[in-house]
C-alpha cells in the first residue's frame, strides 16, 4: 500500500520489506520460525536476515547464535539462510575478538555498521570499533539505524564522507551504495 502511495504522489522510489531482528529474547529456531510465519521480514529479495544482539553479549554467544540459525535454516532447506549482522561496532567483545570475526566471515556473515558511528558517535569505543572494522575490510555496508527524526535521525553524510576519505574509491562506493543495492535486489552470489 505504501509503495502505491509513493507512485500516486509521483515519488520515484522502490520500497523493500525488511526488519532488524533483536535476538536477545529468542532462540535461533524462534527467529527462523518468525521469518517463516511472516513476523519478521528478510531484507528485500536478498535471502538475508538482519540480526541485532545486545551490546553486552559475548562474541561466543553471537557466533553460536548465528551458527545455529544458519544450521537450522540449511537443515530445513528454508530461506533466508544468510545473515547480515546489524551495527557490529556496538558489540565490544566481538570487535575485540579477531578469531570470532574471522569465523563469521567464513560462515558468510556480512557486517553492517552505522554511518554516524564513524564521526558523530560520542562513545569513543564504539567509534573506534567502527573505524577498525572499516580499516580491516570487514564492513559490507552502512546503515543509519534511524528510528525517528529527533533521535538517531537519518543523517549519514559525515560517515559517508569519512569512508570516501579513508578508503579507495571502489571500496567506498561498494560500502556506501553498491553492496546494499545488490543485497536488496538479491544480486549477491
Amino acid at each position: 500500500q505504501l509503495q502505491q502511495v509513493a507512485r500516486d504522489t509521483g515519488l520515484d522510489i522502490t520500497l523493500y520489506p525488511g526488519c532488524e531482528i533483536y535476538c536477545v529474547y529468542e532462540e535461533p529456531n524462534e527467529v527462523l520460525q518468525g521469518v517463516l510465519d511472516g513476523r519478521y521480514a528478510p531484507l528485500g529479495n536478498s535471502g538475508y536476515v538482519l540480526l541485532e544482539f545486545n551490546p553486552g553479549d559475548s562474541s561466543r554467544d553471537i557466533v553460536e547464535f548465528i551458527q545455529e540459525y544458519i544450521r537450522l535454516a540449511r537443515e530445513l532447506n528454508v530461506k533466508p539462510q544468510r545473515v547480515l549482522l546489524a551495527h557490529a561496532e556496538r558489540y565490544d567483545d566481538l570487535c575485540a575478538d579477531t578469531a570470532a570475526l574471522d569465523r563469521l566471515r567464513v560462515m558468510g556473515v556480512l557486517i553492517q555498521i552505522n554511518a554516524y558511528n564513524l564521526m558523530e558517535e560520542q562513545n569513543e569505543q564504539r567509534k573506534e570499533n567502527a573505524r577498525r572494522l572499516l580499516k580491516e575490510g570487514r564492513v559490507f555496508c552502512i546503515g543509519s539505524d534511524a528510528h525517528r527524526t529527533y533521535h538517531r535521525e537519518p543523517n549519514m553524510e559525515s560517515g559517508i564522507r569519512y569512508i570516501f576519505e579513508t578508503c579507495d574509491e571502489e571500496t567506498a562506493q561498494a560500502i556506501c551504495y553498491d553492496n546494499g543495492k545488490q543485497l536488496l535486489l538479491g544480486q549477491l552470489g
